[in-house]
This record gives C-alpha cells, sequence and structure tokens, in this order.
C-alpha cells in the first residue's frame, strides 16, 4: 500500500531555499562583475571596454583606485573638458577626472585624491574652468566630494557599489549591447558620443539656451570668494607646471551672456584666473569656431576632434599658424587688449552680425 510522497523536512527545504538564493547571487554577482559599469574592479575584458556613463564621480574615483595609476598629466574640469582626448595629448598618458557641473572648490579634493594615488610624483595639471562657475547660487544638485571618495574607498560601501541595482541594470544592458548615447572608454576615459539626429540636437540645444537664460545667466551674481577658490588650487599645486583653459561654448551661448549684461562679470572673471595663475589659454569668446554647431554637440559640449587643435596649442606642438586661438594665451600683459577684442566681438554678436 502506497504511503504518498515523503514530506520534506523543514530543514531541509529552507537549506535547498537558501542554497537556491546564494546560487543566484553567486551569478549575479559574477554577471555585475564581469561587465563592471561602475568601474570597481579593476578587471578589463573585451566586454566591458565601452562603459555607460552613469555617474562620472563614481565611475573615475573608482578607475583611479582600483586601476594601475601612472599617469603624466591630470586633467580636470566640467563634463566640456571630457570632450578632450587622450589621443591628442600623446605621447603623455592622461587621467580625464573632468566632472559634469564641478564647481572650482570640489577641484582641491579630487587632485588631492588623485595626487595621493598617482605613482608619477610630477604630473602635469592641465585646469579647465567655466564661467557658470564663479556664480554664487550653485545650481549642482550632486553630493559633496567627500561622499564620493568614502564611498569609493571604504571597505563597506564599495561591494555595495559593486553589487547595487544601478550596476546590475547597465550591466544587462551592456550584456545585450544596448547602447547608450553616451559612454567612456574604460581604458582611455574618452567621452564617447552615440549618433545625435538633428532633431535630438535641436531639442538639446533650446532647453540649454533657455536654461542658460532663466538660471545659469539668468540669476548669476559674482561670486565675491571666486578668487580664493582659486588661490586654494593655486596653493595645493605648488611646485607643479599647471595650464590653465577656459572652455569653448556657442556664440549664442555668449550671446546670452552679453545679453543678460554680464560682460563686467566675464571680464572680472577672466581677469581673476589670469590674476591668480599669471596666465590662461582663453577660448571661451565669440569667434568662428563657436559660430559653427558642427563643432558641438549641443550648445557648450565640442565635438571630440574639434578639441584637438586647443590642446595642441596648450601642449606647444604645432598648430596652424593663421588659427583662430594663436592669441589666446592671456597673461596681466595683454590682458587689456584682449579683452577689448572681446568686447568689440560681443557687441558683433549682440547686433546679429556673428
Amino acid at each position: 500500500m502506497m504511503t504518498g510522497c515523503r514530506q520534506l523536512s523543514p530543514k531541509f527545504f529552507t537549506l535547498s531555499l537558501v542554497s537556491f538564493i546564494g546560487g543566484l547571487s553567486i551569478l549575479a554577482g559574477g554577471y555585475i562583475f564581469y561587465y563592471d559599469p561602475l568601474m570597481v574592479s579593476g578587471f578589463i575584458n573585451a566586454n566591458n571596454l565601452i562603459v555607460p556613463v552613469i555617474d562620472a564621480r563614481f565611475q573615475k574615483t573608482n578607475k583611479l583606485l582600483h586601476y594601475r595609476a601612472d599617469y603624466d598629466v591630470l586633467l580636470i574640469g566640467s563634463s566640456r573638458v571630457e570632450q578632450l582626448r587622450q589621443e591628442d595629448f600623446l605621447p603623455l598618458k592622461v587621467f580625464n577626472y573632468s566632472l559634469p557641473s564641478i564647481y572650482p572648490y570640489e577641484y582641491v579634493y579630487y587632485i588631492d585624491l588623485f595626487l595621493q594615488k598617482n605613482k608619477k610624483k610630477s604630473p602635469v595639471i592641465f585646469l579647465g574652468f567655466d564661467f557658470y562657475g564663479s556664480n554664487s547660487i550653485n545650481h549642482s544638485d550632486v553630493n559633496p566630494p567627500d561622499y564620493y571618495i568614502k564611498m569609493c574607498t571604504s571597505l563597506f560601501y564599495v561591494p555595495k557599489i559593486l553589487f547595487s541595482n544601478d550596476s546590475f541594470v547597465f550591466a544587462r544592458k551592456m550584456s545585450t549591447g544596448i547602447k547608450d548615447t553616451f559612454a567612456y572608454d574604460r581604458v582611455s576615459l574618452n567621452k564617447i558620443n552615440g549618433v545625435i539626429s538633428p532633431t535630438l540636437r535641436k531639442s538639446l540645444s533650446q532647453n540649454q539656451l533657455e536654461t542658460f537664460s532663466s538660471k545659469t545667466y539668468g540669476d548669476y551674481t559674482y561670486n565675491k570668494t571666486y578668487i580664493k577658490m582659486l588661490r586654494d588650487i593655486k596653493l595645493r599645486l605648488n611646485g607643479f607646471n599647471i595650464v590653465i583653459f577656459t572652455t569653448p561654448e556657442s556664440n549664442d551661448l555668449f550671446k546670452i551672456l552679453v545679453e543678460k549684461g554680464l560682460l563686467n562679470d566675464y571680464e572680472r572673471w577672466l581677469t581673476d584666473i589670469v590674476t591668480t595663475f599669471g596666465g590662461v589659454y582663453n577660448f571661451m569668446r565669440p569667434g568662428h569656431l563657436a559660430a559653427d554647431h558642427n563643432n558641438f554637440i549641443d550648445e557648450h559640449h565640442l565635438v571630440p576632434a574639434k578639441s584637438a587643435p586647443l590642446v595642441r596649442l596648450m601642449c606647444g606642438k604645432m598648430t596652424d599658424l593663421n588659427g583662430e586661438f594663436n592669441d589666446s594665451f592671456v597673461t596681466g600683459k595683454n590682458i587689456v587688449a584682449h579683452l577689448a577684442k572681446i568686447r568689440h566681438d560681443a557687441e558683433t554678436l549682440r547686433n546679429g552680425s556673428q
């Protein structure tokens, strides 16, 4: 006589369930580790070379901490500076620590971390500055640098970042071949921009023009402590070879700056930079490059290839003898003439002649 199926004991059922869940966790962990979209593991393979842009502060800090740090150059600035390419600096090896919407007071934290971890002790430091960073109103909604550095260096938090839900979601996208519009090359940290349709570009540009008109330049007040931030950076980099530059934006954005009555503040900003560092390559000015929308992804991010002449100029390489920016290096000796030319060009721009 059959007595039916033998009933599983609660203990056996619990052990089986735990083993099943544990096995799934191991598989999921290995899956995330293999693709590693937040660049935590230091592991590189053919399928994780291209990484979607998720959070640059996490990704680039992880890259610095968990991969071999041996760089000739630190490049730091905003997302505009992310558009500069490693190959244009060759033979120098660059760590591009540029971060979206970074403000000058943040620079010293990320510079300190880089100098602690980099194996070459006398790197050249390229610092890119944006006019929006001199606004007393901070429009950035990111956490302070200490937050990201703590999360990426703590033995408690690193596993949480590696095996987070965000990591799983983006690992799945990488494994299925879904490409985001913006990505990083894991090795060079070059910004990779996908194909942007004319419709999307028009939408991005229109939104940016409206944002700059209403907020970035619309509620602008010059930050009285801006020059102190610059001096703090210079003090931290005492003894280092530093190269200072400003970042380009389209003529349409510069025209908004002029229309908002900020030309005096722009001149003060440039003067503070020159006073602090002694000289700056000023690429934020009206001109032919800024007039051609084909040079930009939107209104203020250069197409990466278009930044090559600017990098060559800053690195002292051969440039076009008639290049637009050959007179771009501004010092205390030529700043008055330089600003007078920009004021003239700005008035021409306001009147619709450029």
